[in-house]
């Protein structure tokens, strides 16, 4: 592999591009302006609402190197330069009602912070962390709040409680149009099965008129393993989950570690040895 192979860098951010206080590294930073130099651009894809990212991105500091947002799993494609937005597939009112019943069987939480503050059925530590990450404010609300469409929908928890729904409740939709995965010990998130990171990526790809082949891509969760197992340059992270790593031919340092910044650094470098680190 070599630098001048790549025609796009693509990063989750949770786990993979920020560390894991949600910051920025310097070296991070520093490395999107390297990309710059070689006009390769850069794209963010991540689970996270356009506008949470949006709005974090002015904070740490990234938002003239960023060109692309792939946002919520997949739904939707945002282009900061031309304030273009492009979104696919929803959640339907019906599969969320259906979701939501058996969420509430358990105990279970259901999160939305699609717009400028949350909404949830009552407070969880994903809503302390959204509050505290994002600077939003959480509006709590009754069920029928969330009888409607979502970019995508996600119920939230104890590990106990998501680990009884994993195992009661998600094999009974395996037929349905939507799919659920553990994007977080305390969330499940749900999308359209025709919503991914790397079918979004694809769309992406076409307006650059580049291959899938030509784009380096890192990430850290098990809602990253299309993604990367499908790209020919795919990295996990080391802190990654298990099923991640076995999926990829690349693996580098932690986020903690600035493994997004060393990998690419390597590759400039053009030292060899970067399978497995």
């Amino acid at each position: 592999m070599n630098i001048k192979d790549i025609k796009l860098v693509v990063s989750d951010l949770d786990g993979t591009f920020l560390r894991s206080d949600k910051t920025v590294s310097k070296a991070n930073r520093e490395t999107l302006k390297k990309l710059k130099e070689f006009n390769i651009p850069f794209a963010i894809a991540s689970g996270r609402p356009l506008k949470a990212i949006t709005f974090n991105i002015k904070n740490w500091q990234i938002e003239d190197d960023v060109r692309y947002i792939i946002y919520g799993n997949g739904y939707g494609l945002y282009d900061l330069k031309e304030n273009k937005d492009h979104t696919s597939y929803p959640m339907l009112k019906k599969w969320n009602m259906l979701i939501l019943k058996d969420a509430l069987s358990l105990g279970l939480n259901a999160v939305d912070y699609g717009g400028d503050h949350i909404e949830a059925l009552k407070e969880d530590t994903v809503t302390k962390r959204v509050e505290t990450y994002n600077g939003y404010k959480t509006e709590f609300v009754k069920e029928d709040y969330f009888y409607k469409d979502f970019f995508k929908f996600m119920i939230s928890g104890s590990k106990e409680k998501l680990d009884d729904f994993e195992r009661y409740y998600l094999p009974k939709y395996q037929d349905m149009p939507f799919h659920g995965y553990r994007s977080n010990i305390d969330i499940i998130e749900f999308n359209d099965k025709r919503v991914s990171k790397y079918s979004m990526l694809e769309n992406l790809c076409q307006i650059l008129s580049i291959s899938t082949d030509e784009v380096l891509g890192f990430g850290d969760g098990n809602n990253d393993i299309e993604l990367l197992k499908r790209l020919k340059y795919g990295v996990a992270m080391k802190n990654a989950s298990d099923l991640l790593k076995k999926q990829v031919k690349f693996i580098s340092k932690s986020n903690d570690d600035d493994g997004f910044s060393d990998f690419i650094g390597r590759l400039i470098d053009g030292k060899e040895n970067i399978e497995r680190i």
